[in-house]
């Protein structure tokens, strides 16, 4: 079984922010062609904001899989009350508040083996919109924002390049922006883990020129 695109979701209670509610996402795949059977395991590292408080939550959910069935794995704080936090350290955008991150490791283990493993940096964040009579209003964790932006193009040949990533955001962050519209094409990882540590929001989706 392989584990891919692990996500964390964030429930606020919004505007206070005292307390979150987080769920835990996975897509898992059982590659054979027989059933299998196995364990999601893993925890999740959160710092609070009292004196830098930690807390590690512990994670685990048997799982049975058709062959060749894909399907997303949730951990919700229904199952695993400690996903409920009291004053976590919240992510906010530049301009707005740290951008704090948190840590997420899986592991699949099957016949007391370990099958695959997945680690993620979250934020805890909830970010809502609303349309108003001047146009569609931002909020994170509650509070409005302003939107400032610019469009991303990718280097030419889309040769992904980490250094670069790091160097054009710092631009984008020494311009007073603190969002990026990616123009279609999407970036690798990394670009996507240096906007999460730099509180820069990212639009994808639009591509306008290739199907």
């Amino acid at each position: 079984i392989t584990l891919r695109h692990p996500q964390v979701v964030t429930k606020l209670n919004l505007p206070v922010n005292d307390r979150a509610e987080l769920t835990v996402k996975v897509v898992a795949r059982n590659a054979t062609a027989a059933p299998v059977r196995g364990t999601l395991r893993g925890r999740a590292i959160v710092t609070h904001t009292e004196g830098g408080r930690t807390s590690a939550i512990t994670l685990e959910k048997d799982v049975a899989l058709a062959a060749g069935e894909s399907r997303e794995i949730v951990l919700s704080p229904a199952e695993v009350p400690e996903l409920r936090l009291a004053n976590p350290r919240l992510w906010w955008p530049a301009q707005y508040g740290e951008p704090a991150l948190h840590d997420l490791e899986l592991e699949l283990v099957v016949a007391g083996a370990t099958s695959d493993r997945a680690t993620a940096r979250f934020g805890i964040r909830e970010v809502t919109a609303e349309r108003t009579p001047s146009g569609l209003v931002y909020s994170v964790n509650g509070r409005r924002i302003l939107i400032r932006g610019a469009g991303w193009t990718s280097e030419m040949m889309l040769r992904y390049s980490t250094e670069r990533f790091e160097q054009e955001i710092a631009y984008v962050k020494d311009m007073g922006l603190n969002t990026m519209r990616l123009e279609g094409k999407l970036e690798d990882e990394p670009f996507f883990d240096i906007a999460d540590r730099e509180g820069i929001l990212v639009m994808l989706g639009w591509c306008c020129c290739d199907h």
